[in-house]
C-alpha cells in the first residue's frame, strides 16, 4: 500500500511539473524565475519614451482597450526556443482569457490555459484537474491593469511602429510585476492583435491573434474551469 501511495504522489508530481512547464512557456518565464519572482530586483530597462509623450500614449492605450470587444479567434504562439504552437482563444478584458491548444505542447496533450480574475488555471487537457497560479506574479498582470485602465504613465517604457502596427511596451515601475509586456496594436484602427512577453532573463514569447470575431458578450461559463471529478489516478 505504501508503494502504491508513493507511486500516486510521483504521478501527480509529474503531471504538475508538466503543466507548470506549459504555464512558463505560455508566459515566456523560465521555471526558476517564476518560483523566485518575489525575490527579483526591479527590471532595469533604458526608457525610450519621453515623459511628455507617456500621457498621450497612455490615453491611446486606454482608448484601444476600452474599445476592445469580447472576442473569439485563433492564436499562434512562438515560444522562446522558436517553436510555433496554435489553438483557439476567447478574450474579454480586463481579466478573462482562455487559450486552448490544438496540439501537444511541451509534452502535454492539448493543454488549456484559463485566466479568470486573479488566477491562471492550467490543465493538461479540457476537463482535467487544474493547477492554479496568481496572475499577479506574471507579466500578464500588466494586461489586466491595462484592460481596467489602472496603468500610469510610468508603466510605459517604450514605443515603436512600422507599416502594420504600433507597439507599446509596459513594465511595472515598482518591480513587483516581473518582466515586461508589449501590446501589438494593428493599424489603421489600432486594434489589439497580440502581445510580446519578455521575462527577466530576456527570453521572448510572442502571441499573435488572428481570425478574430467580435461578439456582444461571452458568458461566465466560457471561462469556467471544468474539472472532471472522475479524472483521477486512483
Amino acid at each position: 500500500m505504501s508503494n502504491f501511495l508513493k507511486l500516486q504522489k510521483e504521478v501527480c508530481l509529474i503531471r504538475f511539473l508538466a503543466m507548470f512547464r506549459v504555464l512558463c512557456l505560455f508566459l515566456g518565464i523560465p521555471m526558476l524565475v517564476l518560483v523566485q519572482v518575489f525575490a527579483q530586483a526591479p527590471l532595469q530597462i533604458e526608457k525610450e519614451v519621453q515623459a511628455s509623450e507617456k500621457i498621450t500614449l497612455l490615453a491611446a492605450v486606454n482608448a484601444v482597450l476600452t474599445n476592445t470587444q469580447p472576442q473569439t479567434g485563433a492564436f499562434t504562439q512562438i515560444t522562446p526556443n522558436g517553436t510555433r504552437v496554435s489553438g483557439t482563444y476567447q478574450l474579454m478584458l480586463p481579466d478573462r482569457l482562455r487559450f486552448a491548444y490544438d496540439e501537444a505542447h511541451d509534452g502535454v496533450q492539448n493543454p488549456v490555459v484559463t485566466i479568470a480574475g486573479p488566477w491562471i488555471a492550467v490543465q493538461d487537457r479540457p476537463g482535467a484537474e487544474a493547477n492554479r497560479f496568481p496572475v499577479a506574479v506574471t507579466p500578464l498582470q500588466l494586461l489586466r491593469k491595462a484592460g481596467d485602465q489602472s496603468l500610469t504613465p510610468q508603466h510605459i517604457i517604450g514605443q515603436s511602429e512600422d507599416a502594420d502596427s504600433v507597439r507599446v511596451t509596459l513594465a511595472d515601475p515598482t518591480g513587483d510585476i516581473p518582466g515586461r509586456l508589449t501590446l501589438v496594436l494593428a493599424k489603421p484602427g489600432l486594434e489589439l492583435k497580440g502581445w510580446v512577453v519578455v521575462d527577466v532573463q530576456a527570453l521572448v514569447t510572442r502571441v499573435e491573434l488572428h481570425s478574430i470575431k467580435q461578439v456582444n458578450r461571452l458568458g461566465a461559463e466560457v471561462f469556467y474551469v471544468y474539472e472532471d471529478e472522475s479524472d483521477s489516478d486512483d
